[in-house]
Formats: structure tokens, sequence, C-alpha cells
């Protein structure tokens, strides 16, 4: 069903890495429902782990009022890392948007975030730590 609906995002990619029940378990998520625009097949393929971080990724842009503005390379990073960067962002007075889309630094690889902005995010994550959230399905548990 969700093949005839949106064939883009059955890529080889996608189907030697994902799951069907994952694939179904994100496209059925509140996240996708909100935003469809910004999943991709590369999402998709990443399924696994996504199920669990898209969750606490749209909580915390929602929590920093940047979720009309999340993108694809933004749900590419892990919590830990985008947390990590707000603090950064904020601490240095550097708005999160930017002429209506999200600051440049959340489109960027860790690599080029160090060449670039001469950020280390590993760096910055263990001064700007990130204590997990519970997601809907932990508290079911």
């Amino acid at each position: 069903e969700e093949y005839k609906e949106h064939p883009e995002m059955f890529t080889s990619t996608t189907l030697a890495h994902a799951k069907l029940e994952d694939i179904q378990k994100i496209m059925q998520s509140e996240e996708y429902k909100a935003h469809p625009e910004v999943f991709t097949s590369t999402i998709l393929a990443k399924s696994k782990s996504m199920i669990r971080k898209l969750p606490i990724l749209f909580e915390l842009a929602k929590e920093y009022n940047i979720d009309d503005y999340v993108t694809t390379k933004f749900l590419l990073f892990a919590p830990s890392q985008i947390y990590a960067l707000i603090q950064y962002l904020i601490n240095n007075n550097q708005p999160l948007v930017i002429n209506n889309k999200l600051n440049p630094i959340f489109n960027c690889q860790p690599g080029l975030i160090k060449r670039r902005y001469n950020v280390d995010l590993k760096e910055l994550m263990a001064i700007c730590p990130f204590e997990a959230r519970e997601t809907k399905e932990d508290k079911h548990i």
C-alpha cells in the first residue's frame, strides 16, 4: 500500500536496509503525517533507528520553536548532536532560524561543521550533554 502511494521512497537502498514493518511505522507516525516533505528514501532506509529518534528530534525542534523548519539533514543527526548544536547557537547569540530556514550549521556533516565553523561536535556534546527523553513507546514499557 505504501509503495503504491510513494514509489519514490522505495529505492533499492531503502529495501536493502529497512524492514517493511519499520517503514510502515515511520509512514504512520505523527511526525510523518505532520511533515511528509522531509521524509525521503534516506530516512526510510534508516527506519530502524529513526523510529526512536524521530519523536525525540521533533520534540526538540518543537521545544525550540524550529519544528516548522526541520529538514531531512536535521533528521539525520542524533538528538544529542542537535541538542548540542542548539545550545551552541543559543550560547553564542546565533539565530536558530535565518531567512525562514534553519541555521546552515544544521545542514553540515560533523567534519564540515569543524572546518567551516571551527566547532568540534564531539567536544560540544561533552560540554552540552543531552539527557535522553522517554518516547511514547518507552512510557508504555
